[in-house]
């Protein structure tokens, strides 16, 4: 499972607000793109970017061989030939610059899945998303709204690390950023958004983990000479 990252947004238009339920009311995925995401899309790319045809594509023994494995749990009338999803592949490659829906979200939404757990209170609200924070999509959603101005703050799940908090209004950044990893204000917004506060101690301004604290002290004590 990835990691996952909190996300809350602060803005005083609630419709503006709701459209975070869905990335694809900011940023509409094309329904073709959802392809098979696997080795096989990876390996057509690679020929692609050397400028192969879907032709060299088709005829590749890897992309054959992990096409053929990628489909075995789909119906047979429903799997494409080698041909076929060549193809596919290099159309959506040339539209859209990529070849399946990971990609395609990826570089699009920051996120490989779409928003999971969004609640909404008044003025703000709370989702989070898969390995990433989405800027693309919070920048898309400030220039259809260029009046507002979107406070946002983020946290991975692995606390202290890849955290943020930042002003945006019409696509361009009015203050803040990314946070140090493992730094003081890293850490205490990973509090804010996931807790865990009660693990860690706070010694000469940075936070520690209780047991790697404790455990420091004992090889301490242990190598201390003796009165």
């Amino acid at each position: 499972m990835p990691n996952w990252v909190s996300n809350h947004v602060q803005c005083a238009n609630t419709d503006a607000l709701s459209r975070l339920r869905d990335f694809s009311l900011i940023i509409p995925e094309h329904p073709a793109i959802a392809l098979l995401s696997g080795l096989a899309a990876q390996h057509a790319v690679q020929r692609f970017q050397q400028g192969k045809n879907w032709q060299t594509v088709a005829a590749d023994a890897d992309f054959v061989h992990c096409l053929t494995q990628e489909q075995e749990a789909i119906p047979a009338k429903h799997r494409l030939t080698p041909a076929r999803a060549a193809r596919r592949y290099q159309l959506y490659f040339k539209i859209h610059g990529c070849v399946d829906w990971y990609n395609w979200r990826c570089e699009h939404w920051g996120s490989k899945w779409n928003v999971c757990h969004y609640r909404h209170h008044g003025s703000e609200v709370w989702f989070e998303t898969a390995l990433m924070h989405p800027w693309p999509v919070l920048e898309a959603l400030s220039r259809q709204f260029p009046a507002e101005v979107f406070s946002v703050s983020y946290a991975n799940e692995d606390l202290g690390s890849d955290t943020g908090t930042y002003e945006m209004q019409n696509g361009k950044l009015l203050t803040g950023g990314e946070l140090d990893d493992g730094s003081r204000e890293a850490f205490e917004l990973a509090f804010f958004h996931w807790g865990g506060e009660e693990d860690y101690v706070l010694c000469d301004g940075n936070y520690h983990h209780r047991d790697d604290d404790e455990a420091g002290r004992e090889d301490t004590s242990k190598s201390a000479p003796s009165a």
